[in-house]
């Protein structure tokens, strides 16, 4: 990702400029929001007459289980992921040694159990805020 954003220079100058300037919290909140709302838009993508048949296969077990949410064709995957890659390259959080993998790791532990059969107390409250 770094030698994507070195090659645009648009990306550099708002790296450097707005971006450099804003605490690593405060980094991580616009990664988040942006590649969260990137996911939702993708996911109703997916959903959608044409990617359907990609997405299908996800959605086809008939008993859930942890591993569910890793169900998916190729390109299933590359769109998955590709939100995920398009805000590490607006909000450029890799230059922060391991934060995209905690991230990643945080999102991979939530679809973990978003698709499992697991029952945990005031799961709504923690689903809205995962």
């Amino acid at each position: 990702l770094t030698r994507w954003s070195d090659a645009l220079p648009f990306l550099g100058v708002w790296h450097e400029s707005l971006l450099a300037t804003l605490p690593t919290g405060v980094l991580l909140i616009l990664y988040v929001i942006l590649a969260d709302f990137l996911v939702y838009w993708t996911h109703r993508w997916l959903h959608s007459r044409w990617l359907w048949p990609q997405h299908a296969w996800h959605h086809a077990p008939t008993y859930v289980y942890f591993a569910a949410g890793l169900r998916g064709g190729p390109l299933h995957v590359v769109l998955t992921f590709l939100p995920y890659t398009i805000a590490a390259l607006v909000v450029p959080i890799f230059y922060y040694d391991g934060a995209i993998l905690v991230l990643l790791d945080i999102n991979t532990l939530n679809q973990h159990y978003l698709h499992s059969n697991l029952r945990i107390p005031a799961a709504r409250m923690h689903e809205k805020i995962l």
